[in-house]
């Protein structure tokens, strides 16, 4: 799905998704993009969620994070991100 096609707090909540999962692994942005062969501002457009990976991005991003593209998309139950369970 293209970015103008995603609604933003979608985006917003994979970007705050992302940050948890990256920090909860101890990994900086700048670690984390090297991991995924991208630029830093790329990763941090996600988190700030201005822009989001392509899909077949996700499954890279997952791998390297050790978390679903599920726990990456989706609100928790009680409104937190991931590390606030």
């Amino acid at each position: 799905m293209s970015t103008t096609r995603m609604p933003l707090a979608e985006r917003q909540r994979f970007g705050r998704n992302l940050q948890d999962a990256r920090l909860n692994k101890g990994l900086t942005q700048l670690e984390l993009s090297h991991l995924l062969g991208v630029w830093p501002q790329t990763l941090q457009r996600w988190e700030y969620g201005e822009t989001f990976p392509v899909p077949r991005r996700l499954h890279s991003i997952s791998e390297a994070l050790d978390v679903s593209i599920r726990e990456l998309r989706e609100e928790k139950p009680n409104g937190n991100s991931p590390s606030d369970d």
